[in-house]
């Protein structure tokens, strides 16, 4: 299984590492985007109790 493998990789290095550097910039830019978007919850639905804000966002 690891020889299966080995050579699995060996054949498609470049999109093993490409598929490694997406993932990970999908995890930054999800962790970013939620963390704004969960900022402007609070701040503008929670701060100023407005339901329709928190509802629709």
């Amino acid at each position: 299984m690891i020889r299966l493998l080995g050579r699995y990789f060996k054949e498609n290095k470049l999109l093993v590492i490409l598929n490694i550097v997406f993932v990970a910039l999908q995890i930054i830019i999800q962790t970013v985007f939620l963390m704004k978007e969960m900022k402007n919850i609070i701040d503008n639905g929670v701060g100023r109790q407005d339901m329709d804000y928190i509802i629709h966002s």
